[in-house]
């Protein structure tokens, strides 16, 4: 693992970390929803943003276990866009 391998995986990172601040907002004010949904649609814009920046580029993680081409990034968009 090199940092161009993080670099690849960005959506993925910023997806699990908004989904943890979903948990930490969900346990800090229990019971407001809007928190927990602005906090839930802040995520998915940062999702979002990163997968707009990656549009285009193209790379291999872990050895090729994880390929980053324009299907992947369509698919991650329709991934997001079904969760929204």
């Amino acid at each position: 693992m090199n940092w161009s391998d993080l670099g690849t995986i960005a959506p993925i990172i910023v997806a699990v970390l908004a989904a943890g601040a979903i948990l930490l907002v969900d346990m800090a004010v229990p019971g407001r929803r809007n928190a927990i949904l602005t906090t839930a649609f802040s995520g998915l814009g940062a999702v979002g943003v990163v997968l707009a920046l990656q549009a285009g580029h193209t790379g291999d993680a872990f050895g090729g276990a994880y390929s980053l081409d324009n299907l992947t990034v369509f698919l991650d968009v329709l991934f997001l866009a079904i969760a929204h």
